[in-house]
């Protein structure tokens, strides 16, 4: 076979792909607007990326899409809302992965949602989390820096959530000798790092500037994988301490969504995820390109995630 013909071939698929895709889309008309809800508040990461994607499919489509943030709960509110809502398509979400599977291991009895109440439509992004300490501070790894604290104490940014997992992981290991500052997320603990009232916390894209700048550094990677931009700095895994987390952002419609609907929209939120619009703004928030697992891999990470979640906690 030539690499003319191989070429022909690769561009005889890409064009049956995005036959395909107008096709499920050219099949379905929403009867009314699209509402797409965000989990978290106005002007955090998911809510960007939400609001970018909404924009994306709106204009790809020419459907309508109305953005609005449902905040509550870590992703609660919304997927108890998305669970019992309308079949029709008009009613999707975007939700962080590791709140709703925190929150359905330690009180799945109290809530009205399992992870068979949706129809899942597709990703948008993995976030990247690395725990971050100022330049100076005089330890460079997780073994330092557990060695540091149980000689000297140290305070600890975290905000609730996956990141407690880590801080109790690590405070463990220096035998209770890391205190914990609440914080409401990465932007706030990087300010604290700044500001002097934390030795270490957590970032994921805010700090970014900083790392440039020289002030910050990355200490450790808390996803299964090394960050992208700090190739050379180890996971948790590496460094000893048995716990990985990998946030993602995924979209959700209710459980028994029309086949023309559900179709429709998965190409279409594929196609809004692969825009440069997208890419745009979740390499500047993570410094890496979006990431669609698909309707069948994002219910399959999910699950994957459960089964983690569930060793974190025993059950």
């Amino acid at each position: 076979m030539t690499l003319k013909s191989i070429l022909q071939g690769v561009a005889v698929s890409a064009c049956a792909l995005i036959l395909t895709a107008s096709a499920a889309i050219a099949q379905w008309e929403p009867s009314k607007p699209i509402k797409f809800y965000i989990s978290f508040g106005v002007g955090g990461p998911l809510d960007t990326v939400a609001r970018v994607v909404a924009a994306e499919l709106e204009k790809q489509t020419g459907w309508e899409v109305i953005p609005e943030s449902r905040a509550g709960g870590g992703g609660v509110a919304l997927a108890t809302q998305l669970a019992h809502g309308s079949t029709d398509g008009t009613a999707i979400g975007m939700l962080v992965n590791m709140p709703i599977l925190i929150n359905l291991v330690r009180k799945g009895d109290e809530l009205p949602f399992d992870l068979d109440s949706f129809t899942y439509l597709g990703s948008a992004a993995t976030a990247e989390k690395g725990i971050i300490a100022l330049a100076d501070a005089p330890f460079s790894t997780i073994p330092e820096l557990i060695e540091y604290a149980k000689a000297n104490d140290i305070v600890m940014g975290a905000a609730p959530g996956p990141e407690l997992f880590v801080y109790n992981a690590l405070n463990k290991a220096a035998d209770g000798n890391i205190r914990k500052l609440a914080t409401e997320g990465s932007k706030e603990a990087l300010t604290f790092i700044l500001g002097g009232q934390a030795d270490v916390g957590f970032g994921a894209g805010t700090h970014f500037p900083y790392l440039d700048s020289g002030e910050i550094k990355v200490i450790a990677s808390i996803n299964s994988e090394r960050l992208t931009y700090a190739p050379d700095t180890p996971t948790l895994v590496e460094e000893g301490i048995n716990l990985s987390i990998d946030p993602f952002f995924y979209i959700i419609a209710p459980q028994g969504l029309d086949t023309k609907a559900a179709n429709a929209l998965t190409q279409a939120i594929a196609g809004a995820v692969d825009s440069d619009a997208v890419r745009n703004v979740v390499n500047k928030l993570f410094q890496r390109d979006p990431t669609n697992y698909g309707p069948e891999g994002t219910r399959a990470r999910l699950e994957e995630g459960l089964v983690t979640v569930r060793n974190i906690f025993g059950k």
